[in-house]
């Protein structure tokens, strides 16, 4: 084996440990968020009325720059079997967040309008418990299949050459 065999493995290896480690790191990231929304997927639902609306503001700050992304905030009531709930659980299909104000502003004027009817998902043994489940966009399912194809690109470049190497002896 040459110096330059050497290196070819070790960048094949580097792709599969980078695709691997990211991909993991991507799906226990939202992991949580994804059972959340599987189980209240799985409820009954019930409508219910937006209280109020607001946002936060999430900064995260790199090396070498700082952004800001906002977050929903909703608070809505509802009713189970005559009794009246308030929650503010609102669950998002993938993590959302809107780089601008503006952005979030047209999503909730567009989804939740003030005081108006929103689709509740509840526990049926523990009505109190319930969700709102935001519409989800494709931009992480698509981050999490590009960190999955550097990790099989890796794995598969590593068997190829493995088959290769065994070829030329």
């Amino acid at each position: 084996m040459t110096g330059v065999d050497g290196l070819v493995r070790a960048v094949r290896l580097l792709f599969l440990l980078a695709g691997a480690g990211l991909l993991g790191f991507g799906l226990f990231g939202i992991g949580d968020t994804w059972l959340k929304v599987a189980e209240a997927r799985g409820w009954p639902t019930t409508e219910g009325t937006v209280l109020n609306r607001s946002w936060r503001s999430e900064t995260s700050i790199g090396r070498t720059s700082t952004s800001q992304r906002f977050v929903p905030e909703i608070r809505y009531r509802y009713s189970v079997a005559g009794q009246i709930h308030v929650s503010e659980n609102v669950y998002p299909a993938a993590p959302e967040r809107w780089d601008s104000q503006e952005e979030l502003q047209a999503f909730m004027d567009s989804e939740f309008p003030a005081r108006g009817p929103v689709t509740v998902s509840y526990d049926p043994a523990q009505p109190s418990r319930a969700a709102i489940i935001l519409r989800g966009t494709y931009g992480t399912a698509i981050t999490l299949a590009i960190c999955g194809l550097v990790a099989l690109s890796g794995w598969w470049a590593i068997g190829f050459a493995g088959k290769e190497d065994a070829k030329g002896r």
